[in-house]
């Protein structure tokens, strides 16, 4: 959830956190908290789409920390957003951030963006080093404090939360570890000899100490009233007016003047310690509230309390019999609220995979809330979003969904205390949505935009609309919400909201619902995917396993992009791919040297079928197996390649009057990230047919700009490609091969016309010379016939002949 101004108070005020050694034992790790971290505190590159081969590498170096240091992570992420809607406004709010962040990264700015792969990034490295996770059925906060209990373990996370709920192991911020292993030798005298993460812990006990007589019971209230998720400090500001905190209090902690409500609000419980009983506090400081505001901020109040005090179970799947008992003996319990949007219970094929990390939180809030929020990426803001570009593999995705939740009446389904929560949230996110973006989302706005459905929408001003209008309008939008999804998406520099309509049927058939995808044969499930991208199986049957669904989604993206891409982007993919496999292949090759020759040749004869065990049975008819090819070429092939293109690679461009920015690129590869971003949740819905697409192995934003760049300065970009690639060098004849194939499965037309560059000349002296006197000539030349015989016979040359300027005194 987050608490408003605890985190600054708790850095202003060091003195509350101890210095620790992290060694040889669990730790619960915030799973969203930390993948966000690990990308933006190592410096990962963000501004041209997402570095995943970078990213993959550092979160892999944090874990074997971890591993390297005897303690064993246990990482818990995010599901579903909660029914009551309470973290409706704070998502809206950031995703209009995020627009704004782009705009501002577009002029050269400073600015973060998470890529849209970073999550599916994330999870696949902690699937290859076997680092136990699992994905929550809505938020994880609660989830991660009862597993940390009963696990007797810390908890690491930058949630401000977790400084107030009551955690036996304590509490590590991410900010203040240091992920480097240090190593402690053993002293005469001392046998301990061990590796361990320096960092800094805190303990709620500290915190209660620093204020004799602050209950601990009385912690939740303290952090309702800084303001979280489910209610507003400015609920309190009546409060904040009145109260007043001494000065010989307010010098004993450091702070900035806009943390001083931490300390009236610390200093007020402090005066009622008598009353340690959370109703009664409640009750007073209802006081302070005017009494047409008190019932619903009572209510606000009591949920948000709640949220704190309960931590002795889970609410929904019972992680520590899943992370202890293993799968088989695993007994899962289920929030009353986790089933889809019109009740109907999920297939347990379904619920196994969400708790596994299979299934997205995008699939979660699509099957359950029927809304999603997109995220803008780093793209051109003046051209429609980059999801528009894979609307179409959304809609399937939907039908899936949908297609066994049959509509009925919600308020059935879906406990009153959820409804009631909703209510409420509603009615504040309908207050203060104008401070959401600069222009505001109107009734008007939410339904001016379809995918796949007829826009009926009425236009009405406030003053005309009345009673029974109003009541008609919700009826509607209740049935129109209930068989489409809410997609928060931007348009232009604002957030719209529109509503998309499932797709059912596929080239005619039916497609299958959640409780028939489980009875679909591999190769059923394969067509559906292969009908969806509209690649067949002899396209697929080109590529190795591990590269199939990657080129299916570059055929369907430059089938799909709009504008047009060039071929030199289509080359940069392609290169890219082989760039990104030959370092990967290179770094395992040298490593190999230092071994025998027996371990080489098992390491060899592993590479080949590496990512899936099912590549020893491919067929004869693959064609670009591209780590087949760095596994069998030539060592100085892969060292010439990646030195040739390292500059691209690792260098981020500098922008002046001589090389600008080219938004158009970058807007490009966004839509094939949107396209490979829903491919993959459309994957993960079919139980995953086929092998998984890795972007750490196959995508690098900065490389993509660099070499696209590049390439639109060169008059013969086939020649550049060629002489990065190696003349010679069987890579540069696999290039060649994927190139001629996907352009003629694409067509020509599906790319901009080729632009030639011309070089531009220096003008020398002599040349301008030359001109003149070619120029007299001509004129000379198209006068009458006597003075051309007179100019013949005074010059002496012929006029026919420009070469015989040259003999001219």
């Amino acid at each position: 959830m987050g608490i408003r101004g605890l985190t600054g108070f708790i850095d202003k005020n060091q003195h509350l956190l101890h210095q620790h050694q992290l060694h040889d034992c669990p730790v619960v790790l915030d799973g969203n908290n930390i993948y966000h971290y690990l990308y933006h505190a190592c410096h990962v590159q963000s501004y041209f789409g997402g570095d995943y081969d970078i990213y993959r590498k550092k979160v892999a170096e944090t874990f074997q920390s971890f591993l390297l240091c005897g303690i064993t992570p246990y990482v818990i992420m995010d599901g579903a957003y909660t029914r009551d809607n309470r973290k409706l406004k704070t998502c809206l709010t950031r995703a209009t951030c995020r627009i704004k962040q782009v705009n501002a990264m577009a002029y050269n700015q400073k600015g973060q963006i998470l890529p849209v792969l970073a999550y599916e990034t994330f999870i696949q490295v902690l699937e290859e080093l076997g680092i136990p996770h699992a994905t929550c059925q809505f938020e994880a906060d609660l989830e991660i404090a009862v597993l940390a209990n009963k696990l007797c373990c810390p908890v690491i996370s930058n949630d401000s939360d977790f400084y107030i709920f009551d955690l036996n192991g304590g509490f590590l911020p991410l900010d203040y570890i240091d992920f480097r292993a240090l190593h402690k030798i053993a002293s005469p005298g001392d046998s301990s000899d061990y590796r361990f993460l320096h960092c800094y812990k805190y303990n709620v006990d500290d915190f209660i100490n620093s204020f004799d007589g602050l209950s601990r019971s009385l912690l939740p209230v303290f952090a309702s009233m800084l303001g979280n998720d489910f209610i507003s400090s400015k609920a309190f500001c009546q409060f904040y007016s009145r109260v007043k905190v001494p000065k010989l209090v307010s010098k004993k902690f450091a702070m900035p003047q806009r943390l001083t409500r931490v300390i009236s609000v610390l200093h007020w419980l402090h005066t009622h310690e008598d009353d340690t009983d959370v109703s009664v506090i409640k009750k007073k400081l209802l006081d302070f509230i005017k009494p047409r505001q008190k019932d619903r901020i009572e209510q606000k109040l009591t949920l948000s309390v709640s949220g704190y005090e309960d931590i002795s179970k889970f609410s929904g799947f019972d992680l520590y019999q899943f992370f202890t008992t293993g799968v088989k003996d695993w007994c899962w319990t289920s929030n009353e609220d986790f089933c889809r949007y019109n009740g109907a219970a999920f297939p347990d094929w379904f619920l196994e995979s969400t708790c596994r990390g299979d299934i997205t939180p995008f699939l979660l809030n699509a099957a359950i809330l029927h809304r999603i929020i997109i995220l803008t990426q780093v793209e051109n803001l003046s051209c429609p979003p980059s999801f528009i570009c894979s609307a179409d593999i959304r809609q399937i995705i939907y039908g899936i969904l949908f297609k066994d939740d049959p509509p009925g009446s919600t308020e059935n389904k879906i406990s009153t205390k959820s409804l009631e929560n909703a209510n409420s949230i509603i009615t504040d996110l309908t207050e203060s949505v104008k401070s959401i973006a600069d222009k505001p989302l109107t009734h008007e706005d939410s339904d001016s935009l379809f995918l796949g459905v007829a826009d009926e929408c009425e236009n009405e001003t406030d003053e005309e609309i009345v009673i029974e209008e109003e009541e008609s309008a919700k009826e509607c939008a209740e049935k129109r919400r209930e068989s489409c999804v809410q997609e928060y998406n931007r348009k232009k520099r604002h957030l719209q909201k529109l509503f998309v309509e499932p797709c059912y049927r596929l080239q005619g058939a039916s497609i299958p619902g959640l409780n028939e995808v489980a009875l679909l044969s591999p190769c059923e499930k394969q067509n559906v995917l292969m009908h969806v991208l509209q690649v067949d199986s002899d396209f697929l049957g080109r590529f190795s396993k591990n590269t199939q669904l990657y080129f299916a989604c570059v055929l369907y993206w430059v089938r799909k992009v709009t504008p047009k891409i060039t071929f030199g982007q289509l080359d940069s993919l392609i290169v890219c791919v082989l760039l990104l496999k030959a370092q990967r292949h290179l770094k395992k090759r040298k490593a190999g040297k230092k071994r025998t020759t027996e371990l080489k040749e098992k390491e060899k004869n592993s590479a080949l079928l590496e990512n899936n065990d099912a590549e020893k049975s491919s067929s004869d008819n693959v064609t670009f197996d591209i780590d087949k090819l760095c596994v069998e070429c030539k060592l100085e092939d892969l060292e010439q390649l990646c030195h040739n293109l390292d500059k691209y690679h690792k260098k981020s461009p500098s922008f002046n009057n001589n090389h600008k920015f080219q938004p158009q690129i970058l807007h490009a590869f966004a839509q094939l990230q949107a396209v490979l971003s829903d491919t993959i949740h459309l994957y993960k819905v079919l139980q995953s047919p086929f092998t998984k697409l890795y972007p750490a192995q196959l995508l690098n934003g900065t490389f993509l700009y660099n070499f696209s760049s590049e390439l639109t300065q060169r008059t013969r970009p086939d020649e550049f490609i060629t002489a990065m690639l190696g003349r010679s060098s069987p890579i540069n004849a696999m290039y060649n091969e994927i190139r001629t194939f996907l352009l003629n499965c694409a067509g020509v037309e599906c790319f901009e016309p080729t632009v030639v560059v011309k070089k531009s000349k220096k003008k020398k002296t002599k040349a301008k010379s030359k001109k003149k006197v070619e120029k007299a000539v001509e004129d000379a030349a198209n006068s009458d016939g006597e003075k051309e015989e007179e100019i013949e016979s005074i010059s002496g040359f012929d006029i026919a002949n420009k070469f015989s300027l040259l003999c001219m005194d």
